[in-house]
């Protein structure tokens, strides 16, 4: 009997997101979500020995997964670039704003251009004391590439601190002149 009751509302609930997805204003309206799931029970009750029931139930719902945004492939920063920064020095940092919460052991991403490919970083404290530093690869002479680094930090209370992304040129001023991202983070202990 539970099975049945089960069937019947997994049924109603099918047939309710269908129509749930079609427009009667828009003809050409297809349903943005579609899984497929097909159930079927057979249930046997005996009610007294010599009344048998025995009916056979199935509920089919069909509903089909259709992307709806286009996505740039994981870890291409570098996918959305103006045409116009591409023959320009610059350091662009894509997955950490002004405010976020910057956690120790966190990716940080972006897309450059810069001397030898070069893209420094640092993280200071609300002191001013750096507390991790290191640099990534980018891109260089050849054009625009991402980059791509771990910051790993200590910090005995949260604060406001400020991630440094880009900056010097080593080329002693023979290459771009260097791009300077300063973005105020949270830091957690």
């Amino acid at each position: 009997m539970f099975r049945r009751t089960f069937l019947l509302t997994a049924a109603v609930t099918a047939l309710a997101f269908g129509v749930a997805c079609t427009s009667d204003d828009d003809p050409t309206a297809t349903p943005t979500s579609t899984t497929t799931a097909t159930e079927t029970a057979t249930s046997t009750e005996t009610a007294s020995p010599t009344a048998t029931e025995a009916p056979t139930e199935s509920a089919t719902a069909t509903v089909e997964a259709t992307p709806t945004a286009t996505e740039a492939p994981a870890g291409d920063a570098c996918a959305d670039l103006a045409p116009e920064a591409a023959d320009a020095a610059f350091v662009f940092v894509t997955n950490v704003a002004s405010g976020a919460t910057l956690t120790s052991g966190d990716a940080v991403e972006g897309c450059s251009r810069t001397f030898e490919s070069h893209v420094p970083w640092y993280l200071v404290d609300r002191e001013g004391n750096t507390i991790a530093e290191s640099f990534a690869m980018g891109g260089g002479e050849d054009g625009p590439a991402p980059f791509e680094f771990t910051v790993e930090y200590e910090v005995d209370e949260a604060q406001v601190g400020h991630l440094f992304v880009g900056g010097d040129d080593p080329s002693g001023e023979a290459g771009f002149p260097p791009s300077l991202n300063q973005i105020p983070v949270v830091l957690l202990p």
